[in-house]
């Protein structure tokens, strides 16, 4: 986890539950869930604490989990929740499609955001996409792309300790209606391409929106001028076209960093 909270495109968002009970990321979901018979409730709810808020990966305005959710759990788990190929869930308030990642070509736009991005996701089998590399039904042990056929052995209701769920998370609430109500001194953190800035609400006009006290460590070069502007006194203007998505609850960036 240290390697995670050194990224700075990255944002804490939602709780993992089962069965009625909140889980911290990478929990065993073949020990919550016993009898291979029985298919467990599996929810996406709203932020909860420090210690079992998901983190993600900013990349093209989606997020990727930095690492799994639940290992130790099934294809057919997951297709009977409808989270594989897009489920809707609401989070803080804000609409959301979570789903698989689609295909390598995906796994690498999201590779491509952070030299950290391959590792994050520990050891094990990521359930993805159609395509059999990295992502779909096969094997990305310690971060490194594999390739091959459609692996069928994943679509089956035996959960393998092998398996786990990094799931992808897009906004579907329209940007105006997730800024709707936020005043001035609100702190706030928006993302949009790869990046995502924060800090308090200074001013919002039809454009842009001013923060300060703000941090744009999670700015990246090629958003610089798209999304935000830094500028001076701790300041930086951000490009309200550009915003993707909008957070405006510090605590889940406080995550402790173990």
């Amino acid at each position: 986890k240290g390697e995670i909270a050194k990224m700075a495109n990255k944002i804490y968002l939602g709780t993992v539950w089962v069965n009625g009970e909140k889980q911290a990321p990478v929990a065993s979901y073949a020990r919550i869930a016993g009898d291979d018979n029985v298919v467990p409730i599996i929810e996406v709810k709203d932020s909860e604490d420090n210690d079992h808020n998901i983190l993600w990966v900013i990349c093209h305005g989606k997020l990727l989990a930095a690492e799994p959710l639940l290992v130790s759990i099934s294809y057919d788990d997951l297709l009977l929740h409808g989270y594989l190929f897009g489920q809707p869930v609401t989070i803080d308030g804000q609409e959301f499609n979570i789903r698989m990642v689609r295909d390598f070509e995906e796994w690498t736009e999201f590779g491509s955001v952070g030299e950290s991005a391959y590792a994050l996701h520990g050891t094990g089998t990521l359930i993805g996409g159609p395509v059999d590399t990295t992502v779909s039904l096969c094997s990305v042990a310690n971060g490194a792309p594999g390739g091959g056929e459609i692996n069928s052995n994943f679509k089956m209701a035996r959960r393998s300790g092998t398996v786990c769920w990094r799931p992808v998370l897009e906004p579907t609430t329209p940007v105006e209606q997730q800024l709707e109500g936020i005043k001035p001194g609100r702190w706030v953190a928006l993302w949009g391409g790869d990046s995502v800035v924060s800090g308090i609400l200074k001013e919002i006009n039809n454009y842009d929106l001013i923060l300060h006290h703000s941090s744009a460590d999670g700015l990246e070069e090629q958003d610089k001028g798209i999304l935000a502007v830094p500028l001076p006194n701790g300041r930086v203007c951000v490009d309200k076209a550009s915003i993707v998505g909008v957070r405006t609850n510090p605590q889940d960036q406080r995550r402790r960093a173990t």
